[in-house]
């Protein structure tokens, strides 16, 4: 039990993990469920692992790096267990300026990619993959209106 709980604190101090993860990594290692739940309890109880700590570094991992909306990162932490109190306030702690700088980089980089037949065609193709990354419909439409409209103040110039 004391080799699996320092392999734990190994894999704790190179990155993040949550209580799940882990307790999936020592299901591989044939612990009883005492053993496992001890070791959970003196990994979080000495600081390695943190469920809100890892929450909010996901948001803003998940935001920043891989262009996530608060949909589709909110799916991801309460697929991995993680409380919906935790969850809630690691995306309240997100940016919201961060948030809509985002929405807009993942609406460009897309736009460019998506061509249909018709403007309406193409407007929904792109909102639905941007509503796809986790970004509220409601967000989206209203970007895409204004990407619409920078487009256009583009072609006149």
């Amino acid at each position: 039990m004391e080799a699996a709980f320092r392999a734990m604190t190994l894999l704790c101090a190179r990155r993040e993990y949550c209580t799940y993860d882990i307790r999936e990594k020592l299901r591989t290692r044939e612990l009883s469920p005492d053993e496992t739940s001890a070791i959970l309890e003196r990994l979080q109880q000495e600081g390695y692992i943190n469920d809100a700590r890892y929450a909010r570094a996901y948001a803003h991992d998940k935001l920043l790096y891989d262009g996530w909306g608060r949909i589709k990162i909110a799916q991801s932490l309460r697929l991995k267990r993680i409380a919906d109190s935790l969850v809630q306030e690691a995306l309240d702690e997100l940016s919201e300026e961060q948030y809509l700088d985002t929405l807009r980089r993942v609406v460009r980089s897309k736009q460019r990619s998506v061509k249909e037949k018709t403007p309406y065609e193409t407007r929904q193709k792109l909102a639905r993959s941007v509503i796809n990354r986790g970004f509220e419909p409601s967000l989206v439409f209203k970007e895409i209106g204004h990407s619409d409209e920078d487009a256009a103040d583009d072609w006149m110039d």
